[in-house]
């Protein structure tokens, strides 16, 4: 955040009109004008080669024989890929697939938990003195000295 603050700071200090070049996307609103300078043509276009437009009906040389044909009413039946899109490949060893056999052992119930062997210290600590309150001496405040308001003389109202 330091930094970006810093390059702000030093980007405008170093900044002046001097560093963004006039060109045509540049302060100036609009583009200077150029000495080619070619008027729009208005008129109809001409063309060099003349070729007429047949208004006539189309002439097909051969013609396509229509043959009904039986119609499935249904959906499109689209056949079905050779290979399918996912295919997944499972390597599976039997004998090392086979889950680890849990030995059968009787349960054994703890009634109690077992007595610690080590003896416990007891440490007892011994209070500590509070301190003694420091006493607080009152804020002295003299009067106050409120400045008076200032009036200016008559000639100048």
């Amino acid at each position: 955040m330091r930094a970006l603050i810093l390059a702000a700071l030093i980007s405008v200090a170093v900044a002046h009109p001097g560093l963004v070049p006039v060109g045509p996307a540049g302060p100036a609103p609009a583009p200077e004008p150029e000495d080619a300078f070619q008027p729009i043509a208005i008129g109809p276009a001409i063309l060099d080669n003349f070729h007429p437009i047949a208004i006539g009906p189309a002439i097909v040389p051969d013609p396509v024989p229509i043959v009904p044909e039986p119609v499935s009413v249904g959906p499109a039946i689209i056949p079905a890929p050779k290979a399918p899109l996912v295919q997944i490949i499972l390597n599976v060893n039997a004998a090392a697939s086979a889950p680890a056999p849990v030995p059968v052992l009787p349960v054994h119930v703890v009634d109690e938990a077992p007595a610690p062997i080590d003896p416990v210290q007891v440490v007892e600590v011994a209070p500590e003195p509070e301190p003694e309150p420091i006493p607080v001496e009152p804020v002295v405040i003299g009067e106050p000295s409120l400045p008076e308001p200032v009036v200016s003389p008559p000639e100048l109202n």
